[in-house]
């Protein structure tokens, strides 16, 4: 866009226009920034080879019932269709006559090595970057949505050649990877940081940015590299059909394979430098997501032959490193400031940097955790605003889902892979429990336990070590990984008092009775059957730190602790009608089961006797929980008239005599405060649909009281 436009018609027109010339290649018109003799050669190389591929005519096996069923399958739901309308829900719930018309179109489309040109037409979406100038159509990245065949067909081209692709695949390359993920190449940068201080050394990372590389890349040096690589044959020639006229570029194989073909040379020329960091003899130059390569080095001349490497790797593919967008930030201590220069551009040093969405400082190499409570903070209150108190008529339950959906992933994201304290855990911690407490309209005072066993969340000790554990059991899958020689050399060497990933997960193993990290290694057990194992265990440590707690606090002598209490709320929340009234009556009935109502014993307590502990209402005794709710004379007409609908729904929905045994066994109070206790479910076998019904009444019950009782202390006052 040359000029600003009002008119929806001009607008369009003008997005069309830019992202045309976007996708468009300009680079054989700088001879000077780019060496076009890969270009030339690689155009040529590619001529020659689709004649001599069609000559062979090595065919294309064709697609059966299994192989395309399986593809539909893997097709995510609930996302945008393409320009055809069609979405993968069409495809997952047609007839399943269909089914076959779909495997001849796709069997047609590998016999005639190309897809149709309606195929290739993908829906731009400009998303304006985050805070960025919106009049500038270059501060927008451009989201596109292609047709939901060409998906299928993806796919499952994606699986016959990705085989032979990763075999070749640079080690030092974790993105779009199975087994891996961005996280892999973060863990490898705070490892080299860790091993580096510890051995008294600068460590220099430098963060490079391929502009615009997914958009811009050339795809006949792609498709060169692909055949040299061992993709042949006519599946060769169908892959490159289908990228040529591509209304959209680069927007096939969304997995990104075909670009880490594109950038291995660079990887691999790097690690045959034989220069960079290294943990003992573990190469750690260069740990790369994708277009995001990290130069690792220890000293000036060290990343600046390594940026020269990539430099002139880039020249000869054609993509432009962003200078602007590169950061050369020290890791370990502060030293002397230099620069590095990239072609003509100077990339200067700066204190800190966000690599992979984590933050890297100058000389700091752990959680940056003020920065993330206020994410945490930023994000609740932005989504729940006034419903973050209960009395605002959300659910906590649903609050809770917002918290864990939202919050929670921001705020620790990577932390698994950081260096992090205690005193940080402590302070995260302390966060969740606040936000837990105002959702259920709790004092501050309530115990820690009873905050989370009545919302059945994982404290978040509990999830950052469910996240460490999860992480290594990803880690051991791959027993040639950077990541797994990490390990295993930390395992031998890492100094005992050291605060790095193999102390910590040895500690986290340690406290939930798990096996030794050696021998989990050497088992390797299975991603899921390890994610069964870990969460078992979490949920069992945290069932015996609860009850011990509940042991020693008689505020916690009216809650039931679960079996396995993460992710179970007590029935209060879970029973709860997403109403402002219900919710209301749930909080009293939340406060008196953690007897943080606050009563003239509690008072008495509170002022150390300046108050006196008697019933303000009756004055004939002491007002405790069980006064309040069952022998206060003033409250009695209220009392009775809900104990009435409690009894009549006993008589007829259980066992003759129920009401009378949780009387004569002075259960009374424990009945109405948690009719789901297990003593109860045991003695009269109470339905699910009972447990609702009686919860309802008894909520109204201790509800109607809290009113009854204001009421009289305001007419006394």
């Amino acid at each position: 866009m040359q000029k600003e436009q009002a008119e929806p018609e001009d607008i369009l027109e003008g997005w069309k226009n830019y992202f045309e010339d976007l996708y468009r290649s300009h680079k054989t018109d700088n001879e000077s920034k780019y060496n076009t003799e890969r270009l030339i050669l690689a155009t040529m190389q590619n001529e020659i080879i689709e004649q001599i591929e069609t000559n062979r005519n090595e065919e294309i096996k064709q697609a059966n019932e299994e192989e395309v069923t399986l593809s539909i399958q893997k097709l995510k739901t609930g996302k945008s269709p393409g320009a055809d309308g069609i979405s993968a829900e069409h495809l997952k719930n047609m007839p399943t006559e269909l089914l076959q018309y779909i495997i001849n179109i796709i069997n047609l489309i590998f016999k005639e090595k190309d897809v149709p040109s309606k195929v290739k037409e993908g829906v731009v979406t400009p998303v304006l970057k985050s805070g960025k100038d919106k009049i500038y159509p270059e501060n927008y990245r451009g989201i596109t949505v292609t047709n939901c065949f060409s998906t299928l067909i993806e796919s499952i081209l994606k699986d016959r050649i990705e085989p032979k692709l990763l075999p070749q695949q640079s080690k030092l390359q974790r993105g779009f990877t199975e087994k891996s993920s961005s996280l892999n190449a973060a863990f490898i940068v705070t490892q080299s940081a860790d091993f580096y201080k510890e051995i008294l050394c600068t460590l220099v990372l430098l963060t490079l940015d391929a502009q615009k590389a997914f958009d811009k890349l050339d795809h006949e040096i792609l498709f060169n590299k692909l055949y040299h690589d061992g993709i042949t044959g006519n599946i060769w020639i169908l892959l490159r059909n289908m990228y040529k006229n591509v209304a959209v570029k680069i927007n096939l194989f969304r997995d990104k394979i075909l670009y880490k073909r594109y950038n291995n040379n660079i990887l691999d020329a790097l690690d045959r430098a034989d220069i960079g960091a290294k943990i003992g003899n573990i190469s750690v130059v260069a740990p790369t997501c994708a277009d995001d390569i990290a130069l690792l080095a220890s000293n000036k001349h060290e990343i600046q032959a390594l940026l020269d490497i990539v430099h002139d790797s880039t020249k000869r593919d054609l993509v432009t490193i962003n200078p602007n967008k590169s950061d050369l930030v020290p890791l370990t201590t502060k030293c002397e400031n230099f620069s590095v220069q990239l072609g003509n551009d100077i990339i200067d040093q700066k204190s800190e940097t966000k690599h992979l969405g984590l933050v890297r400082e100058t000389p700091k190499n752990k959680l940056n955790i003020e920065d993330r409570l206020k994410t945490a903070r930023k994000t609740v209150y932005a989504m729940l605003g006034p419903g973050l108190h209960a009395r605002k008529g959300m659910s906590p339950i649903v609050a809770l889902k917002v918290w864990q959906t939202y919050a929670i992933p921001r705020c620790l994201y990577g932390i698994e892979i950081m260096n992090y304290t205690k005193t940080d855990i402590l302070k995260l911690e302390r966060l969740q429990q606040q936000v837990c407490r105002q959702i259920q309209g709790l004092p501050n005072r309530t115990a820690n336990a009873a905050t989370y066993v009545m919302l059945g969340v994982e404290p978040i000790q509990a999830t950052v070590d469910r996240l460490v554990l999860t992480f290594f059991g990803g880690i051991i899958q791959d027993s040639a990984s950077i990541e797994f020689m990490i390990i295993e050399r930390q395992l031998c060497m890492s100094p005992p008092n050291s605060n790095n990933f193999i102390n910590r997960l040895k500690e986290i193993l340690d406290k939930y009775g798990l096996p030794k990290a050696q021998e989990i290694m050497n088992s390797k057990p299975t991603k899921e059957i390890w994610k069964r194992t870990v969460k078992k265990a979490i949920n069992m440590h945290w069932e015996k730190q609860w009850l011990v707690e509940k042991e020693n606090k008689t505020t916690m002598q009216y809650l039931d602790i679960n079996q396995q209490p993460i992710g179970k709320p007590h029935q209060i929340w879970q029973l709860v009608p997403n109403t402002t009234i219900e919710v209301k009556k749930a909080e009293i009935k939340a406060r008196l089961i953690t007897r943080t109502y606050t009563l003239q014993s509690d008072r008495e307590k509170f002022t150390r006797g300046r108050e006196s502990d008697k019933c303000l209402l009756c004055e004939t005794s002491r007002e405790d929980t069980h006064h309040f709710l069952i022998t206060c004379t003033a409250l009695k007409m209220e009392r009775d008239k809900h104990l009435s609908v409690l009894k009549s729904y006993l008589k007829h929905n259980t066992p003759v005599g129920t009401f009378d045994r949780v009387e004569e066994q002075g259960l009374l109070v424990l009945f109405i405060l948690n009719p789901s206790a297990t003593k109860f479910k045991e003695l009269f076998k109470l339905k699910k649909s009972n447990c609702k019904d009686i919860e309802a009444i008894t909520r109204t019950l201790c509800y109607s009281l809290h009113i009854k009782r204001t009421l009289l202390n305001q007419t006394k006052a």
